[in-house]
């Protein structure tokens, strides 16, 4: 850990195991007081069982502390740190993992990102980490070009890691929708069609759906899938129940900056690709606009990759913006002059910039599952790559891939609005009131 002209380096290394997790912080600087430094403090609230400081040559008297809500880790140099000496030392935190959220078996950790080094993993498995890294075996390292492993979460505050035991599966969400479908008209209805819009299959979503009533399956043109049921004979007043549920399996996300280059995103936007359909401007997605076409220009100078152009777009659209729940979807356009806008609107940005920039890009909507256990509606995004079709989220800074919180249920390739549900009766009129609720299943 070279000094040189720096004043201080600092470097952190995380192993995440089964039961606890290690720390090792490590620290050089120069000591550019006038006084002799003897020891040093380490205060955290995270749950210490132990601590060890060392330098080059041993062990140094380690101390913990316990005061309220937060523990001080006291170490003491060999000799005092003269001034203008430099100081070198290692500080090794055992922590308890009962600080992690989690869901099932899946560990949840929104770490600090300064100064992270390096991530292993002993005896457990990455399920989704929202860094740019290098992935090697268990351990997650820089990227090439950067110094540690960083975040984009909004101002690079925390990186997400979630993980959980090599021997553990990945939990299963069960997702259970319940429809009161009644008859509000002063007559009987004959029959009443109803399209229920429900999770979909998806590369890292795998869905199998259970129903009280007879259903069938369907898609639309954007492969979304559709559970269609008939009532027949709704009297007046009756009510009915549609209970519709959904066993979701997730699969965790590979980590790969190879994108492609400039050459692969120009053989998408030829006549005979279908990726041309997925660079389309619409009213929601005004690509031809003179400033986004602007940014676009901007973003493309002097880039051969696809990863570095996504990068910076993600950054633009996650930096530059304010959150606002507004309750309307505004197009990009407006995004641009209001500066401030929900999960649509910041996903909608996205998805325009990337197509001015030739990225084959479209919408995905769904839920948030908080881990309070709230069901939030939410919008991400979807860009084709070399890799594939990826998914990431540019409102809460996840640019490889989405957390497990994230429920898929539609993709907007041509900025479609889909509703939960579509009704067709034949004679009345009919109310419907919907209950959602999830759980986990280890």
């Amino acid at each position: 850990m070279p000094l040189q002209e720096k004043k201080e380096v600092r470097e952190t290394t995380l192993v995440l195991a089964e039961s606890d997790i290690l720390i090792k912080h490590r620290r050089a600087y120069r000591n550019l007081t006038q006084k002799y430094i003897i020891s040093e403090r380490f205060i955290t609230q995270l749950p210490v069982i132990n601590a060890q400081a060392k330098d080059k040559f041993a062990d140094l008297p380690t101390t913990i502390n316990k005061e309220e809500n937060r523990t001080i880790v006291e170490f003491k140099h060999r000799k005092p740190i003269k001034p203008r000496e430099i100081c070198a030392a290692e500080l090794s935190l055992l922590i308890d993992d009962s600080f992690t959220n989690r869901i099932g078996y899946l560990r949840i950790i929104d770490w600090p990102s300064e100064d992270l080094t390096d991530i292993h993993f002993l005896h457990t498995k990455p399920f989704f980490v929202s860094a740019i890294g290098k992935v090697e075996k268990n351990t997650i390292t820089p990227a090439p070009g950067f110094k540690s492993i960083i975040s984009h979460a909004r101002k690079g505050s925390t990186i997400r890691i979630e993980y959980l035991p090599k021997t553990k599966p990945i939990p299963s969400i069960i997702w259970t929708e319940e429809y009161i479908i009644k008859n509000i008209s002063e007559e009987s209805i004959e029959e009443c069609a109803l399209k229920f819009l429900v999770p979909r299959n998806d590369i890292k979503q795998k869905v199998s759906i259970k129903a009280n009533e007879k259903i069938t399956l369907s898609q639309d043109s954007d492969g979304n899938a559709w559970a269609n049921a008939t009532l027949h004979k709704l009297q007046k007043g009756e009510k009915r129940k549609i209970t519709l549920m959904y066993k979701i399996d997730k699969t965790s996300y590979s980590f790969s900056n190879d994108y492609g280059n400039i050459q692969f995103l120009k053989s998408l936007s030829e006549p005979s690709s279908a990726g041309r359909y997925y660079l389309k401007g619409s009213k929601l997605w005004p690509v031809n606009d003179i400033k986004i076409q602007k940014i676009a220009r901007s973003i493309l100078e002097d880039q051969t990759e696809i990863f570095n152009i996504v990068k910076l777009i993600f950054e633009f659209v996650n930096q530059s913006f304010t959150y606002e729940a507004n309750g309307v979807r505004l197009p990009a356009d407006e995004m641009i002059k209001s500066k401030r806008g929900d999960c649509s609107e910041f996903s909608d940005l996205f998805v325009t910039l990337a197509r001015a920039c030739g990225i084959p890009a479209r919408v995905c909507t769904g839920y948030f599952w908080g881990l309070n256990g709230k069901l939030e509606g939410h919008a991400w995004c979807e860009i084709f790559t070399k890799q594939g079709w990826m998914q990431l989220d540019p409102l809460h800074g996840f640019l490889h891939g989405v957390s497990f919180q994230h429920i898929l249920f539609s993709k907007e390739s041509n900025d479609v609005d889909y509703p939960s549900y579509i009704v067709k009766n034949i004679g009345g009129e009919i109310d419907i009131k919907k209950t959602s609720y999830v759980e986990v299943k280890k």
